[in-house]
């Protein structure tokens, strides 16, 4: 199922188009009236309608402790921000129509991002999502929040960090997809029996029976649940770049304005510009191969006295050849 909708956009009775910001005055008659979007949070309105001071910089002194933190919490926000995972989503899920019916009526899941990815994508994720690691995002939220004293832009901060915990703690729904089926988990016990079964450790006895529990509460449709899983790190992986993005521009300000580089170690992904430059084994070889048939089929064709066509009409003779030479008379 798929559908598509303006969920801003409005007209008048004349059909003419009108802004958000105009649509309050015209139904209450009061040109003070703000429209504000049903089930917008707290924290945004009170951002809206809060006087804006200079966000403070050059009053503003952190301690070694508080520069590294936020220097750490910087770097792996960037390499967030550029996997895969977080750029292309956690794919889609169907079932019916043409598509063949799965053990236990497991939806089909299908995502742009590989196995590798999403791996690469978790080991990114935990250091941010992980409350015991040194600046997680929480942490870093917090300090952003004490640093700007009381600045909106640090409370806004801080409401999408208490937003991200209450998500956690929320229970897990999807009646649209599971009919009648309410789960008890929440999103942090989904994310933390994946990471402690699938990518991050070897899982006991304990972590493997709470996998086997959710599994079991959504009736043995392990597709679904692996759906359920992406779809929720994706979501906190937007949360923490939603508030990310401002303590990052802020911080790289204040480096700037007072002439400080982070003690850390800078990511590998951009110190070491080696990595993945090299070709591939399984590369190297079709390109060989590849271009020996170029040169085969160039000599066939010269041989047979140049016929019109050229030589790629014996490019699938040439490929055989060289498969018979490689690999014996079957060429296998």
């Amino acid at each position: 199922m798929t559908s598509f909708f303006l969920h801003d956009y409005f007209e008048d009775e004349n059909e003419d188009f009108i802004t958000m910001a105009e649509i309050g005055p015209i139904l209450t008659g009061d040109p003070n009236t703000v429209l504000i979007p049903s089930g917008t949070k707290q924290y945004h309105i009170e951002y809206m309608f809060a006087e804006k001071p200079p966000v403070p910089v050059a009053e503003v002194t952190l301690t070694t402790d508080e520069i590294r933190l936020f220097g750490y919490f910087v770097r792996d926000l960037e390499e967030l921000l550029a996997s895969e995972l977080t750029k292309d989503g956690a794919g889609t899920i169907s079932k019916g129509g043409t598509l063949p019916v799965l053990a236990n009526g497991d939806y089909h899941h299908q995502t742009a991002v590989t196995d590798d990815e999403i791996r690469s994508f978790m080991t990114i994720f935990r250091r941010l999502y992980m409350e015991k690691e040194p600046a997680n995002f929480g942490k870093a939220a917090t300090l952003f929040k004490k640093t700007l004293h009381t600045h909106p832009l640090g409370k806004w901060v801080k409401g999408v960090a208490d937003e991200y915990d209450a998500h956690l703690q929320n229970m897990l729904e999807f009646r649209p997809f599971m009919q009648g089926t309410t789960v008890t988990f929440n999103a942090k016990r989904l994310i933390d029996v994946f990471l402690y079964t699938q990518y991050a450790h070897q899982p006991d006895e304990k972590r493997q029976l709470q996998f086997t529990v959710c599994l079991q509460q959504v009736s043995g449709k392990r597709n679904f649940l692996t759906w359920l899983f992406l779809k929720k790190v994706w979501t906190c992986a937007l949360e923490i770049g939603n508030a990310g993005r401002v303590i990052a521009g802020w911080f790289k300000h204040y480096c700037n304005h007072h002439g400080i580089k982070p003690d850390i170690l800078n990511s590998l992904r951009t110190e070491h510009t080696g990595l993945g430059t090299a070709e591939k084994e399984d590369a190297r070889k079709a390109r060989l191969f590849r271009e020996k048939v170029e040169k085969l089929e160039l000599e066939l064709w010269r041989q047979a006295g140049k016929p019109e066509g050229g030589p790629l009409q014996y490019h699938l003779i040439a490929q055989l050849q060289l498969k018979q030479a490689l690999y014996g008379e079957d060429g296998v």
